[in-house]
């Protein structure tokens, strides 16, 4: 629930008009919350043009007043950065540093999510990564035979008989992101962020959906990664510094739309 401080309320109504829950009544003395149905979106307080609505529980130290140096982006670089991201299938042994995935971690805490709820955990595995794998390997061998995929199968045969030197499954990924959440919307929204948060900080990533499919195969791969009904792996992300150097974008099919 927020809070508003009567001093500065200038009553402009400004943070009831943005109110989706309706959760702010407007009376003689100012801005007055209701808190019965506030989602803690923060609407009210980017709005108040007073700095007069506190969201308490928050970090107010968190809060950056707007900026055209600092918070525009020209929309033909935005595109094109956009267009020359690549999936990294080729990584090197070097180690991004901590706050570099800190940093990526903090693109998808800022990310949308439904109601607010803001009910994301993140899970990075650096440490045990080289025995995660094996693991990993097994349950997508589990849910390869269940699924009958024998694509799948041969890279898993692949993977074991050059006694893990041919890794078609992390690619010799440094870090792995496992993105939890009770559904997979707000995952996906926040793990596209970070991609492209990961490029901006030269490093490569890659979308693991296999790793997703092994967890889900696997009881002793969700007990690690302590999931829950409320918590369960919804997106993985492969992390490290790319072995390769891109010159160019590529072309796309031609864009299907219908405006109506």
């Amino acid at each position: 629930m927020i809070s508003i401080k009567k001093d500065l309320c200038t009553s402009c109504g400004l943070c009831a008009q943005i109110c989706e829950t309706r959760d702010i009544e407007m009376t003689d003395t100012g801005a007055f919350p209701l808190g019965i149905d506030c989602s803690e979106c923060g609407h009210c307080v980017a709005i108040c043009p007073t700095n007069a609505v506190e969201l308490p529980g928050y970090d107010s130290r968190e809060i950056l007043p707007y900026s055209k140096d600092l918070f525009s982006i020209d929309p033909d670089r935005l595109l094109n950065f956009m267009k020359f991201r690549r999936s990294t299938r080729r990584f090197l042994p070097e180690k991004p540093e901590r706050e570099k995935i800190e940093t990526i971690l903090e693109a998808g805490r800022f990310s949308p999510t439904a109601c607010n709820y803001q009910r994301l955990r993140y899970v990075v595995v650096e440490k045990e990564l080289k025995a995660l794998r094996d693991r990993l390997w097994e349950g997508a061998a589990v849910y390869a035979r269940g699924a009958a995929d024998e694509y799948l199968l041969s890279r898993y045969r692949e993977y074991k008989n050059s006694k893990g030197t041919q890794d078609a499954l992390l690619y010799g990924c440094t870090h792995l992101i496992f993105i939890m959440a009770p559904d997979e919307n707000d995952a996906c929204i926040a793990s596209s962020r970070m991609e492209l948060m990961a490029h901006a900080l030269g490093l490569g990533a890659l979308y693991l959906g296999y790793c997703k499919l092994a967890v889900e195969a696997s009881p002793g791969l969700q007990e690690y990664l302590g999931e829950t009904e409320q918590s369960k792996t919804q997106v993985v992300l492969a992390l490290g510094y790319p072995d390769v150097i891109w010159h160019r974008t590529v072309p796309r099919k031609p864009l299907q739309v219908e405006w109506k």
